[in-house]
């Protein structure tokens, strides 16, 4: 069985999509690498703020605790898990200083100057929605809010994926695996059953906790 994102049951005539289906393309190989720098409003002047591991804006950075260089989390995670286990120093893809695995830090806990600059970089949404924001902001509406991002139709069993707008504007309000309130027995149907179904039979299946 499929798995859905729960929707909840609506009424037959009611459209209630979660305004936060997430982007099915979080879970694609490099989705959590960093930005390319052309979508970044104003030039990155000289390389400034760019993960050497993956070339782009850093996503969710992390700073390195010996020389205050930035990259994705994923990307220079990923570099240390490369290297040999008994490996105890890395060192910076950037700049070569050495640094432990445990003394990497999180951007909050970086110098402040570097946290105003960084999050002052406005970059534009990789779908030409239109939006516009810093990375970390970015990162939430590319995943969670932007119109035009990819995501699975909520439908139990339905497994086609658009883009949030073409989903909520047209398939939602008449995809067949959509759960519908029945207004006989008040429980949830498929849409594409919901005038043939046994009310008796569905109830029968709620109270074995089965239903679906």
């Amino acid at each position: 069985m499929s798995t859905f994102h729960w929707l909840g049951p609506i009424k037959k005539d009611e459209v209630n999509l979660p305004l936060d289906l997430p982007n099915v393309e979080m879970n694609g190989i490099g989705y959590e690498n960093g930005f390319d720098e052309a979508l970044a409003v104003q030039p990155v002047s000289n390389g400034s703020f760019i993960c050497t591991i993956c070339l782009g804006i850093p996503r969710r950075p992390l700073i390195l605790p010996s020389c205050g260089h930035l990259f994705c989390q994923a990307c220079i995670e990923a570099d240390v898990r490369s290297r040999k286990p008994e490996v105890i120093n890395n060192k910076c893809p950037n700049c070569k200083a050495s640094f432990s695995q445990s003394a990497l830090k999180e951007f909050e806990a970086g110098d402040q100057w570097t946290q105003r600059v960084f999050k002052s970089l406005q970059l534009n949404c990789p779908n030409k929605c239109g939006f516009k924001g810093n990375s970390f902001e970015m990162d939430k509406h590319q995943s969670f809010e932007c119109l035009k991002r990819k995501v699975k139709c909520p439908g139990v069993d339905c497994a086609l994926t658009m883009t949030y707008e073409s989903l909520k504007e047209d398939h939602i309000k008449k995809c067949p695996k959509i759960l519908i309130y029945c207004e006989k027995c008040m429980l949830s149907v498929r849409r594409e059953v919901l005038t043939t179904h046994d009310c008796l039979d569905r109830m029968a299946q709620a109270l074995k906790g089965i239903i679906r």
